[in-house]
C-alpha cells in the first residue's frame, strides 16, 4: 500500500497564519472597524445631512463621574491586555518581541524624531482632509470631550491616546507586518492594506 504524501507545511503554515491574522483583527480592530462602517452607512440613511451631524469622541459611560472613570480606565486596561497578546504572539525563544517592533527604546532618539515628522506628514493633511470635508458638508462635526469634567479627564485622556499608539505600533506596524511578509506580501502592498485598515477602524 503507497503511503500518503505529506501535507505541505509551506500551504498549512499559510493558512494558519491567514487564520492567525483573521482572529487577532477580528478581536483588536475589527470590532471598531465594523462598527466605523456602519455607523457610516446609518447616518447616510437619515435624513439629516452628514455635515450637521456630529460625532462625539470619548463620550461618558456613565453619568456618575467616579463610574464613567472606571469603565474607562477598565476600557484601556482590556485594550492593552489584547496589545499584549499580540506581543505574545510576535515572542519567539531567544528573541525578543519588543525588539522585533522597535519597543525595546535602543534608539529612541531617532525613532522620537521619525516620529515625530510622521505626526506632522500624516496628522498635518489629515486635519487639512477634515477642514476641507466640513467646509464640503461631508463630514461629521467632531465634538470632543470636556477637559474639565474631573481631575482625572486629562489622565483618562492620555491613557487612551497611549492605547491608540500602542495600537497603532504593535498590531499595524508591528504584527501584521512581520504576519504578511511571512505570507509574501511585498512592502507595498503591506503599506496600503494597513493605511486601508486603519482609515475603516
Amino acid at each position: 500500500m503507497t503511503p500518503s504524501p505529506a501535507p505541505d507545511s509551506a500551504r498549512f503554515g499559510n493558512a494558519r497564519t491567514w487564520w492567525e491574522i483573521g482572529l487577532v483583527l477580528a478581536v483588536t480592530v475589527g470590532q471598531s472597524a465594523v462598527y466605523s462602517l456602519l455607523t457610516l452607512v446609518r447616518r447616510l440613511l437619515v435624513e439629516t445631512p452628514l455635515g450637521q451631524q456630529e460625532a462625539q469622541l470619548n463620550t461618558a459611560r456613565d453619568d456618575l463621574a467616579l463610574w464613567d472613570a472606571l469603565y474607562r480606565l477598565l476600557d484601556v486596561f482590556f485594550d492593552l491586555a489584547l496589545v499584549a497578546l499580540v506581543v505574545y504572539l510576535l515572542w519567539e525563544p531567544g528573541k525578543s518581541a519588543l525588539r522585533r517592533i522597535g519597543l525595546d527604546f535602543s534608539r529612541f532618539g531617532g525613532d522620537l524624531g521619525r516620529g515625530v515628522l510622521l505626526t506632522a506628514v500624516i496628522g498635518i493633511p489629515g486635519l487639512a482632509l477634515y477642514a476641507a470635508g466640513r467646509a464640503l458638508g461631508v463630514t461629521v462635526s467632531v465634538v470632543a470631550s470636556p477637559l474639565d469634567a474631573a481631575w482625572w479627564t486629562i489622565p483618562l485622556l492620555a491613557l487612551s491616546a497611549l492605547r491608540a499608539g500602542l495600537t497603532e505600533e504593535v498590531i499595524f506596524i508591528g504584527y501584521l507586518f512581520d504576519r504578511l511578509r511571512r505570507v509574501g506580501w511585498s512592502t507595498w502592498t503591506i503599506i496600503l492594506s494597513t493605511a486601508a485598515l486603519r482609515g475603516a477602524y
